[in-house]
């Protein structure tokens, strides 16, 4: 009997499950860290935008308001103004779509990326596994199946030689 209970680990390093977590919760704290930039970056981007934005209402409305008065009172003035304040506020439109909606998806998956940083993490060890368990989540096409096209090259069928011998004189140890 191991250190892992009953049956313990198989032969490996011991520090296995440790060293797992460990990197899972730091992928995920990146990831989280990453996104935190992303929403801190867009917020700077509408903040910027905002300002440009609120400068090119107050000059539409001034200018419009200018043609206007200028025009007196006639009909296409009053056309113009009115499109220079359209013009305005559709310069409006990104800012507005930014602090409205574009930062909710955001700071959504920044809290899911927070939760799966800190999730228990552990490996369970089977009493006994085939040499070939590791093949199991492989598509089960047979070679025959697949089209000539994408059949292995004669470098991967090595590599995958290779590989099984690797994992042969790991279960037979040293």
């Amino acid at each position: 009997m191991g250190p892992g209970g009953a049956f313990g680990p198989p032969a490996g390093r011991v520090d296995e499950a440790a060293a797992l977590r460990d990197a899972i919760h730091e992928y995920f704290g990146q990831r989280v860290v990453a996104s935190r930039r992303t929403l801190r970056e867009l917020f700077r981007r509408g903040r910027i935008s905002l300002v440009i934005a609120l400068a090119f209402l107050t000059a539409s409305i001034a200018v419009g308001d200018a043609v206007a008065g200028y025009l007196e009172e006639s009909r296409i003035g009053e056309i113009i103004r009115e499109g220079f304040l359209i013009g305005g506020w559709v310069a409006m439109w990104r800012p507005l779509e930014i602090f409205l909606y574009d930062w909710w998806p955001i700071r959504a998956h920044g809290r899911l990326l927070q939760r799966l940083s800190a999730m228990p993490v552990g490996i369970e060890y089977k009493e006994t596994a085939p040499a070939d368990a590791w093949r199991s989540d492989w598509p089960a096409v047979a070679s025959a199946e697949v089209p000539s096209r994408v059949r292995i090259g004669a470098r991967a069928r090595d590599t995958v030689r290779n590989a099984e011998r690797t994992m042969e004189s790991d279960e037979t140890g040293p």
